[in-house]
Parts: structure tokens; sequence; C-alpha cells
């Protein structure tokens, strides 16, 4: 179900206290939108009430209610159609120390657009993704500026084929089982 729009892809569960995942995402994307990029935003996985609720606020808001689908929960046997369904996943969750989602992405040869906090710089590397800035504090959740959300997105989708064809490159080298297994 590809369209014309350059695909970013939001999962997980996200309870209240994740909400400004999807709120940097969301205000990223009517950025990057504003920039001229024809851009949309799956977001799928479970996500509490009030996140369903202030994110349709969010998305009213930003006047971005065509430009973003939210496809609800989903099995992990689903998971590599809906990863199919887009161009490039964005993981802005504050020190994550290994998500899951990361590899898995990787290994759908998605660009990564991530904060540069935890695990996940190590597990994207240089060249299967965009790096922001994010400021470390172990208080509170931090994020990426906005701005550097929505260059980062152009600048995915002006590399897409480099960064994709690196990210399933990675993801075979670094994350396949066999190679575990014999190290």
């Amino acid at each position: 179900e590809k369209t014309d729009k350059f695909v970013f892809l939001l999962t997980g569960w996200i309870d209240k206290h994740l909400y400004y995942r999807v709120e940097c995402s969301l205000k990223g994307l009517a950025a990057v939108i504003t920039k001229g990029l024809n851009a949309e935003l799956i977001i799928s996985g479970g996500l509490d009430d009030n996140v369903i609720n202030l994110s349709k606020k969010l998305v009213n808001e930003l006047n971005i209610v065509n430009s973003v689908k939210f496809t609800g929960p989903y099995k992990q046997e689903e998971a590599p159609s809906i990863y199919d369904r887009a161009n490039a996943y964005m993981m802005t969750k504050h020190n994550d120390p290994c998500p899951n989602t990361v590899i898995e992405a990787l290994s759908c040869g998605l660009p990564i657009l991530y904060s540069d906090t935890g695990g996940v710089p190590e597990l994207v590397g240089k060249d299967a993704g965009v790096s922001l800035k994010c400021n470390e504090s172990w208080q509170s959740a931090q994020t990426p500026e906005i701005n550097d959300i929505s260059d980062g997105m152009l600048e995915i989708a002006e590399k897409y084929k480099e960064m994709s064809t690196s990210a399933r490159s990675r993801a075979v080298k670094k994350f396949d089982i066999k190679n575990w297994v014999e190290r």
C-alpha cells in the first residue's frame, strides 16, 4: 500500500509518559511538509487513550490530517507488512538502550531518523540513518529540535537509496542470528 508520499514510520507501545515521541514526530512532519517534502507519518502500535487524544488534537492543530495514519496495535508476525509500508523509521525515544524496532526497521532496509542518545547510534551507525542532537539528561526525556527533525527527514529522503542499502547491509552484517550464534 505504498503511496507517492515519502512515508515515515513510528512504532511501539506508547503510554502517556512517551507521548513526546509522537509529539515531536508530528511537529517534525508538519515542518518538513512546509519545507516541501510530500511526506506522511504512519503510527503503528499500542497507544493509550491519552496519547491517541493528544495526538489527534495535535494533528488537527498542525493541519496534517491527510498526512498521518494511525494503524493501531499489531502482532509480531504482522511487523514485516507494517515496515514494508514505510520508507524510513523514526526513533526519538530518549536513552533507549537497544530497541528491537530499530533492528527490525534496519533489516527491512529503512533508514533511521533518531535521537543521538542511548544505544541507537551504535545500532544504526553512520550510513544507515540520520542522527539528531539531543541533550543528555537522566531527570527528564529530551527531544531533538523540531527544525533538526525536519532537516533530518529531508536528508533521508534525498539520500534514500544509499541509506536504505546501508540499513539492510548493516542489519545483515551486525544482527543476523547466524552471526550471533557463530560469535
